[in-house]
């Protein structure tokens, strides 16, 4: 029981770099590791993509990519990395969008030197 406070989120769990195709274009993301299942992992985080795209109206460019396709297994993917630490992964996902400058991705953020 947690008496009403905000669980303090794990920074040690395993992370997964991907990246997502669609119709040629790439969008390269980050989630974590769900029941030491890679395969479930991505079913989920491709499905979140997927109902946000079709219920939230947002104006983003994976989005607008979603809405182009006709079911949610038109979307491929494929796993960059598999990352321990919430830090480590976060970084390595930032150097491998600026490294691999995929055309989906909207928020670039800079990489800590």
């Amino acid at each position: 029981m947690n008496n009403g406070r905000k669980r303090k989120g794990r920074s040690d769990r395993t992370h997964i770099i991907y990246e997502l195709n669609i119709e040629g274009s790439t969008y390269i993301g980050i989630t974590f590791l769900r029941d030491k299942s890679v395969r479930k992992s991505m079913h989920k985080r491709i499905g979140q993509h997927w109902y946000n795209a079709h219920t939230r109206g947002y104006s983003w460019r994976l989005s607008k990519a979603l809405l182009g396709l006709d079911t949610v297994e038109d979307v491929g993917y494929r796993v960059l990395a598999k990352v321990r630490g919430k830090e480590a992964a976060h970084l390595m996902e930032r150097q491998l969008i600026a490294e691999l400058e995929p055309t989906l991705n909207t928020d670039i953020r800079e990489i800590a030197e």
